[in-house]
């Protein structure tokens, strides 16, 4: 591994998704940006730093707008729901689904069952 250093703590350049803190930050969306429900938000973050930021997020059901300025990867682990591009068709998100969210997008989220996902986020 060139340039690496040769004894790095561990954990130090591989993230365990899985090893995330025992409590949740809590939040929803603003009231400007909700179109249906009262979603909550849990979001167990296990890494940020220099714009970066990893865990596990939690959402109940509800639908809200969305106006991307970052890098968002995602995999879908539990419930069911969907992404909109604004004057787009629908991308159907379940238990499996991954994908990857550019900054820029904008349009809907819906959660029809509370859904939880990983999700790696890069500021631009």
């Amino acid at each position: 591994m060139s340039g690496a250093p040769d004894e790095a703590p561990r954990g130090q350049y591989v993230l365990d998704m899985a090893a995330v803190p025992d409590t949740p930050i809590a939040s929803a969306p603003s009231a400007d940006r909700i179109l249906r429900g009262l979603p909550q938000w849990r979001t167990w973050v296990s890494m940020r730093e220099h714009g970066n930021s990893s865990g596990r997020w939690e959402s109940t059901p509800g639908a809200w707008t969305m106006n991307y300025d970052k890098w968002e990867f995602c995999s879908v682990l539990s419930g069911s729901g969907r992404i909109t591009p604004l004057g787009g068709e629908p991308i159907e998100l379940k238990a499996g689904s991954t994908l990857t969210i550019r900054p820029g997008f904008r349009g809907t989220w819906e959660v029809d069952e509370t859904m939880t996902k990983y999700f790696f986020v890069r500021q631009v």
